[in-house]
């Protein structure tokens, strides 16, 4: 079961498209399986350090699978927490193994850390939650709670803490539920975890969907506005008593044909073929009058010198 649980779990990692914290996912469910084979030789052996190992696998799986839920909520995980919680598991259980020998006060640990770390991962799911997600998360949160109960059971049962619904119930079968509940919740943990990634593909598309949506918006609004203020500016332009001229085309002429210098013709020139010989402009700010705050910037001709290219008379027009 373990060997087919990996299996299914690195098919889904490498075929299929995963939230970056899945991977986090796939390598507890390693160590949980790992902790699970190694636990029928420790039965039959009761070797301490193997005790220390499966132990520490099982905290190992369930840190990472913390990990992966912080980075499944848009979390930054640092690795304060996971490194004070390994060095002080790893530094309780070597004591109460190798210097103070107590089978009793190293399960009592065991079963402290590993309910605080499954808590924190009911915490951490439930923070923050989309509302249309589906049971998959909810799932993993009723499997985690559950396994966190059953652990504080075993840590005061350890202690030999009776309780009153359920009487006295021997250390041994405290184990095989412990061992039971853990198989279970393995395979009920991998499927949750698969269901939630499918869930935050969801998620991620629904937010990349209504950002497209909202730009789509804001770029009509913005083009509807410039639509607007062209027009406001066209029909200023038309009605300014400023003067106004057309170059490059067949004809030309000005507004105010008052004002000639320099000895060329004061008089707007008749059709034929002018160029531009000089002109002289300077930079004007024109402001909608129904809306200050909307302007352009215009280069309004201050002198203007053209030639006949036929003749060679010339036409200056000064403002």
């Amino acid at each position: 079961m373990a060997i087919v649980r990996n299996v299914l779990m690195s098919l889904v990692f490498l075929t299929c498209q995963t939230h970056k914290g899945f991977g986090y996912w796939v390598v507890a469910t390693f160590c949980r399986s790992a902790a699970l084979v190694l636990f029928w030789p420790l039965m039959q052996s009761g070797h301490e350090f193997l005790v220390l190992v499966v132990n520490y696998l099982l905290i190992v799986s369930v840190i990472l699978d913390r990990r992966g839920v912080v980075i499944f909520r848009d979390g930054h995980p640092g690795y304060r927490l996971d490194i004070a919680v390994s060095v002080g598991f790893i530094a309780l259980q070597a004591w109460f193994t190798y210097s103070v020998p107590d089978i009793v006060l190293r399960t009592f640990v065991y079963s402290v850390f590993v309910s605080f770390l499954q808590l924190s991962i009911v915490f951490v799911t439930l923070r923050k939650r989309p509302a249309y997600f589906g049971y998959g998360d909810r799932l993993m949160v009723l499997t985690f709670a559950l396994l966190a109960v059953l652990n504080m059971f075993r840590g005061l049962d350890a202690l030999d803490i009776n309780f009153p619904l359920i009487g006295d119930v021997s250390g041994v079968a405290v184990l095989n539920l412990t061992f039971l509940v853990s198989v279970a919740a393995s395979v009920l943990i991998d499927m949750s975890q698969v269901i939630m990634n499918a869930q935050r593909l969801e998620f991620d598309l629904r937010r990349v969907k209504k950002a497209l949506e909202l730009d789509i918006e804001n770029r009509q609004r913005t083009e509807a506005e410039l639509v607007r203020s062209e027009a406001k500016f066209h029909t200023l332009f038309e009605t300014s008593s400023e003067a106004s001229m057309i170059i490059g085309g067949e004809s030309s002429g000005g507004s105010g044909g008052s004002g000639g210098s320099g000895g060329g013709n004061t008089q707007a020139p008749a059709l034929g073929r002018w160029n531009q010989v000089n002109r002289s402009t300077a930079q004007v700010k024109v402001t909608n009058p129904q809306d200050p705050s909307q302007y352009v910037i215009i280069d309004r001709i201050n002198s203007l010198t053209m030639r006949d290219s036929k003749t060679g008379e010339t036409w200056v027009w000064n403002r």
